[in-house]
Formats: C-alpha cells, sequence, structure tokens
C-alpha cells in the first residue's frame, strides 16, 4: 500500500523492517490469541475410538487429539486465513498489471488465487470425511502439497528460468530507460505499465 500510494502521487518510497514487521506481528498475535484461549478454554484431549469389536476385545481402532468446542476455533483460524487470502487476492489484483520486470505481482497473483482455490475445495472435504481418519489424514497432507508446492513453483521457477538466460542481474537504471523508449516509440496506443483502477 505504501508503495502504491507513493506510485500514484510519483514519489520515490523505500520500503523499510518496520512497514512489513507490523503487518507480520499483528497476524502472528491474533493466530496466537485464537490458539491461546484454545488452549486455555478447552485444550485437545487423547481419545481412542473403537471401530470393531470381536467377543469383547477391540479389533480396529484409531486415536485423535479432540476436543468439545474445538470446531469452533478451528473455524476462526480458517476464517482468519480466508480473510487475508481475500486480501492478498485484492492487492495482487490492483497490481496484476505492473511489468515484470518491476514486480513478481504476475506470480504472486497466480500463487495467491492458487492457495485461495485450494483452501475453498479443501475445506468441505475436510469435514465431510474427518470420521475416516486414513482419508481425512490423506487430504490434508495433500493440501500442504499443493499450497507450498505450486507457491515455490510459481515464484522461483521464474526467477531461475531469468537467471540461467543471464537477465536475473539486469540493471533497474536500464529496465527503466527500456521501458520509458519503448514508451515514447508506441506512443499513446502502444502498450504500457499500468496499475488496475489507477490508471
Amino acid at each position: 500500500r505504501l508503495i502504491y500510494r507513493a506510485g500514484v502521487e510519483m514519489r520515490r518510497k523505500r520500503v523499510q523492517l518496520k512497514d512489513v514487521a507490523s503487518i507480520m506481528i499483528f497476524i502472528v498475535t491474533l493466530e496466537a490469541v485464537i490458539l491461546l484461549a484454545w488452549q486455555l478454554y478447552d485444550p485437545h484431549k487423547w481419545e481412542r475410538v473403537v471401530l470393531q469389536e470381536d467377543e469383547g476385545f477391540t479389533v480396529e481402532s484409531y486415536g485423535q487429539c479432540a476436543s468439545d468446542t474445538g470446531n469452533y476455533f478451528w473455524m476462526a483460524i480458517v476464517g482468519f486465513h480466508v480473510i487475508c487470502l481475500l486480501y492478498a487476492l485484492f492487492l495482487s489484483f490492483k497490481t496484476k498489471d505492473i511489468n515484470a520486470e518491476y514486480a513478481e505481482s504476475g506470480s504472486l497473483f497466480l500463487a495467491v488465487m492458487f492457495m485461495f482455490q485450494t483452501q475453498v475445495l479443501v475445506i468441505p472435504l475436510v469435514a465431510l470425511v474427518q470420521d475416516d481418519a486414513n482419508v481425512f489424514f490423506f487430504i490434508r497432507c495433500i493440501a500442504v502439497l499443493l499450497q507450498n508446492f505450486t507457491v515455490l513453483l510459481l515464484l522461483f521457477i521464474p526467477k531461475m528460468y531469468k537467471t540461467l538466460k543471464g537477465e536475473g542481474n539486469a540493471d533497474p537504471t536500464n529496465i527503466a530507460r527500456m521501458e520509458l523508449s519503448r514508451q515514447n516509440t508506441t506512443g499513446n496506443t502502444g502498450r504500457h505499465s499500468r496499475i488496475s483502477g489507477v490508471n
């Protein structure tokens, strides 16, 4: 947002550690408060569920940690994550038209979109199969794999490709001059960088 506002006002702006740290501290603090309240109010307890018995002997069972009101805290955490993803998706969409030489907003937009789609698909599935331990564990593993692997793939593969082609060490001043020259030669009808919702 700081860079966005500075760009509209045509001012230079350096993003400092405190600008990013405040957002991270707020998110981590809110999640810590939810988890701490969960632990103090209704902590998880180990329970074993018997699936099959034969003449009074347990043949098949599974164990899990559970609490009576844990679903409410779990829904609070999931809801907070969805809100954060929606906000990130909004910011990524607003900056998706910035030229790739200046930012990686295009890759971030795809990564956030995929994370949001994964959560939308996985949350109902987890709620439906939570009584089946094997399927429940499998879906959660696949969800973690898809979210993390696709983010790393979308963010680092383009960087590795540019580095292998020798484009990773381009001078920002030269890039700006090339962009300005291209805009001057193409005129108003040519392709240029813009920010959605601004120009």
